[in-house]
């Protein structure tokens, strides 16, 4: 499987625009996706990938129910040094999805696997539309049966403070992707917002210069370090490097959008 921390991607930032605890008029609506590496990244090398994800609707579709996102074959979270750790949530947050009993800086830093933001709207009326925003932490997560499990913690900062949390799983994709994640977004059963939220734009950076881990040195003292980025394969594929999103919602319906990102320089 190549770790338990594959492509855990991005993804989980969709989280913030699943709360809806009511049932929304079904839309139509267009999922963008955009992926790119490190400026200096080299075929064969690391670099961190940074996704970023949109989701066009011109009113607020059904609740999404679950994320998907899928990486290309070769791209390896196992050599990268990231999860070193495990974030374990407690079962009580599972259950209303508000983390009101564990707070997430008591998870470990060398569990997280990336840090992003997302943004968006909260449909009170077809008439009132107010913006929402948070952060996003994505951790190596317990195992979910046989299956390499991560966990993703949502801040939402504005219009009401709350912390989220959302679990999933790694599994192998078929050709021509590799491994995924499969996040399910439940519907908060006291949602604080009241009203169908569906995200606007999220934006995720994986094995990133934010992303710090601790370890001891020889004299016994904790010091900072960056754990890399994700392997990248040393041949490039015809077209670039493919990735892809799907997001499902609560009618039944779903919608897909991927992207080809050019291919790094190969190594001297």
């Amino acid at each position: 499987m190549g770790g338990r921390r594959q492509l855990a991607v991005v993804v989980g930032a969709a989280l913030i625009m699943c709360c809806a605890a009511t049932t929304a008029p079904a839309a139509p609506a267009a999922v963008h996706l955009r992926a790119a590496f490190d400026r200096d990244a080299r075929l064969g090398g690391t670099s961190a990938i940074s996704l970023d994800l949109r989701v066009f609707a011109r009113r607020a579709p059904s609740p999404m129910t679950e994320l998907t996102v899928l990486a290309p074959r070769g791209i390896d979270f196992g050599t990268s040094g990231l999860g070193l750790a495990t974030c374990q949530p407690a079962a009580r947050d599972l259950l209303t999805v508000l983390a009101r009993g564990h707070d997430l800086r008591s998870c470990p830093a060398n569990a997280v696997l990336g840090r992003g933001n997302a943004t968006a709207a909260i449909h009170y009326s077809p008439q009132q539309t107010v913006a929402a925003d948070g952060t996003v932490t994505l951790y190596n997560g317990p195992p979910v049966g046989d299956a390499p499990g991560v966990v993703a913690y949502v801040l939402t900062a504005h219009p009401i403070r709350s912390q989220l949390v959302y679990t999933g799983e790694l599994f192998q994709a078929t050709a021509p992707f590799g491994l995924g994640i499969r996040l399910g977004l439940p519907a908060i059963p006291d949602s604080p917002f009241g009203a169908p939220i569906s995200l606007g734009h999220l934006k995720f950076d994986l094995g990133g210069e934010d992303v710090v881990y601790f370890e001891l040195n020889k004299q016994g003292r904790r010091v900072r370090y960056h754990p890399g980025g994700l392997a990248i394969p040393a041949n490039c594929p015809r077209g670039g490097f493919r990735f892809r999103a799907t997001v499902r919602f609560a009618d039944g319906s779903a919608r897909s959008g991927g992207t080809a990102t050019p291919c790094p320089p190969a190594r001297r």
